[in-house]
């Protein structure tokens, strides 16, 4: 988009300075055409047909002048389309990073309040010995189990407060 900008810079500096060529031409070329009139009523010919190629000279200079500034318009419009399209995206994007942050942040808190209750399924067999880790408790097995879910779950005891424990229970 600098590049963008620079460029557009650029092309304004160089219509403005074809702008004023132009209007240099358009002076002077009507200053000759003043002349023009006054060498028709003295029928200077000689002197009358180089002012009409002067004139003739600047009817052209001044036509590709304006061909210029229009290309160079054109570009410059064409220019700021593309800066209009980056800036729209370049919103579009920061909304959406906001909305991703805003849903990193809502996920943290709710992972900070919500530990959830972690779960491990077996379809096949746990062989005995192995350890089962979670949050608050673990446990190691004493014999190979099939088909089972082990969920760590809370338990109220009035002597020691809140424990938790793993819990083994067959999959439907």
């Amino acid at each position: 988009m600098d590049e963008l900008q620079e460029e557009a810079k650029r092309i304004e500096k160089e219509t403005g300075e074809l702008a004023q060529v132009q209007d240099r031409a358009m002076v002077e070329q009507r200053t000759f055409k003043e002349e023009r009139e006054e060498l028709k009523k003295g029928n200077n010919t000689e002197q009358l047909a180089q002012v009409e190629m002067l004139i003739k000279d600047l009817d052209s200079k001044i036509d590709q002048t304006e061909k210029n500034l229009e290309q160079l318009l054109n570009k410059q419009d064409q220019i700021t389309e593309k800066i209009t399209g980056f800036q729209d995206e370049i919103k579009n994007s920061e909304e959406e990073i906001k909305g991703f942050r805003d849903e990193i942040e809502a996920l943290s808190e709710w992972s900070q309040r919500d530990k959830g209750l972690p779960t491990v399924k077996v379809g096949g067999v746990i062989f005995s010995e192995t350890t089962i880790r979670g949050p608050h408790s673990s446990a190691v097995l004493r014999k190979n189990l099939r088909q089972v879910s082990i969920k760590e779950t809370k338990i109220s005891d009035p002597d020691s407060g809140v424990k938790w424990k793993m819990n083994v229970s067959r999959l439907d």
